[in-house]
């Protein structure tokens, strides 16, 4: 199977590749596998921020407020915000069944700022959250979806040219 020429692209371009005499091809794919990239994080390290930032028992809290009591000027409680508050708490407490959790994704930072805006979180907060998501993937999977072998290094140089 022919690799993607991004991943060709890559390892040829990679620092890594010129600065190795011996053409060591798995310390390339080390080097590229190394987790670098943003990426999806995972249920238990979202679930500890979360516990770690007082969020978790904020919403906790906020659950218990009966419907129609203001939780901010202006901002009644209502089914629809005690369902998402329920929500969070499945997905950060007890939902296993999801593995990981893409902080990068167009909907995570207006979620956020409505955990803001209901005051159970911190802009400090929500870049910690959003944080989580550095040094996930290394180059390698970006470029195949998939970590690299030393053999897919040596193939994208050129083999036995």
């Amino acid at each position: 199977m022919a690799l993607p020429q991004a991943f060709i692209d890559l390892v040829n371009s990679n620092e890594v590749a010129d600065s190795l005499t011996a053409r060591d091809f798995h310390a390339m794919a080390a080097t590229l596998n190394a987790p670098t990239e943003r990426g999806p994080v995972p249920i238990r390290d979202l679930s500890s921020m979360c516990l770690s930032l007082g969020l978790t028992g904020g919403v906790l809290s906020l659950v218990a407020v009966p419907l129609g009591t203001d939780l901010a000027p202006g901002v009644p409680m209502t089914l629809q915000i005690k369902g998402l508050l329920n929500q969070i708490l499945t997905l950060v407490q007890t939902d296993y069944r999801l593995e990981s959790a893409d902080v990068d994704d167009p909907m995570f930072g207006p979620g956020c700022d409505g955990l803001i805006a209901l005051g159970l979180l911190s802009a400090e907060g929500k870049a910690a959250l959003l944080a989580l998501g550095h040094n996930r993937r290394g180059a390698a999977e970006v470029a195949l979806g998939r970590p690299c072998t030393a053999v897919e290094c040596w193939e994208a140089c050129g083999g036995d040219k």
